[in-house]
């Protein structure tokens, strides 16, 4: 999914465009370098930045505020917290990263809350920090607690034995092909063929194009009860042929259920109205 949103944009924009978003991002991050660190540290002042402006937390020295509550007291100003405690070779890291999206009008708002913020910390309003955020749906959490966890515990013994059962039934539908000794179909529950295995379809064609003949398929369940089938070819004048076979119920792999027929006989062509 991402590589496809990515490769969207990157197309949507063009080499040029791609080029002006850069630009953009850098232009923007270095703006807010240079209208904030009057009131913060830089992390490296000298030069500019790339993308993404990055201070530290030695201008909250001596204001018992943290990077976290600094961060905090962003979400009641009305923007998300940047990145902190990032990169860990900066103490106490803000990693600012306005990206190439935001407008200039936005960006004065962001950084005049950030000034306002700086401010109101220098000036020891621990209050505003310490308890904030104060205006969100959710006030700060306890992040040093420990809160109890609740856990399920759900028996699949039952699950796992189904489980196992489809994949026996799935063994001997395969295996049924290979163990056939005198030729084998797979049926639907619709009683169509699924799947013919050579030998009897080898057979069938001794006897006539099947394409132009009309098969008796005569199944013979494990109560004695019979299935008939009757598989049309576009012929008239058909040949009617007895095939006998037994059948049992199988589920596949995608829990479709269907027949499985095994040929007992394959009888020499009859007259049409053969039983």
């Amino acid at each position: 999914g991402m590589y496809v949103r990515a490769l969207s944009y990157m197309m949507s924009h063009g080499s040029d465009g791609l080029r002006q978003v850069a630009e953009d991002a850098v232009l923007n991050a270095n703006y807010i370098k240079a209208r904030l660190s009057d009131l913060m540290s830089p992390a490296f002042p000298d030069g500019p930045c790339m993308h993404e402006a990055l201070f530290d937390d030695e201008w909250l020295k001596g204001t018992d505020i943290t990077t976290l509550d600094f961060a905090k007291a962003m979400i009641d100003e009305g923007f998300h917290p940047m990145t902190m405690y990032f990169p860990l070779v900066v103490h106490g890291a803000m990693l600012i990263e306005p990206t190439e999206t935001e407008s200039k009008q936005e960006l004065d708002r962001f950084i005049e809350a950030m000034r306002a913020l700086a401010g109101a910390a220098k000036a020891g309003d621990v209050e505003r920090f310490k308890g904030a955020p104060f205006h969100a749906p959710l006030r700060r959490l306890d992040e040093t607690a420990h809160y109890g966890l609740v856990s399920t515990i759900t028996d699949i013994t039952e699950q796992h034995e189904a489980e196992a059962r489809l994949r026996e039934s799935e063994a001997r539908f395969r295996n049924t092909f290979e163990l056939a000794g005198s030729g084998m179909a797979h049926i639907g529950l619709d009683r169509r063929f699924i799947r013919v295995e050579a030998a009897l379809a080898e057979g069938a064609e001794a006897l006539g194009d099947p394409g132009d003949a009309v098969y008796r398929l005569v199944v013979t369940a494990a109560d004695g009860r019979e299935l008939e089938d009757l598989v049309r070819g576009d012929a008239d004048d058909a040949q009617v042929v007895q095939l006998e076979a037994q059948v049992s119920a199988l589920i596949d792999a995608h829990g479709r259920t269907g027949l499985l027929a095994v040929a007992r006989a394959l009888i020499a062509r009859a007259d049409d109205d053969t039983n």
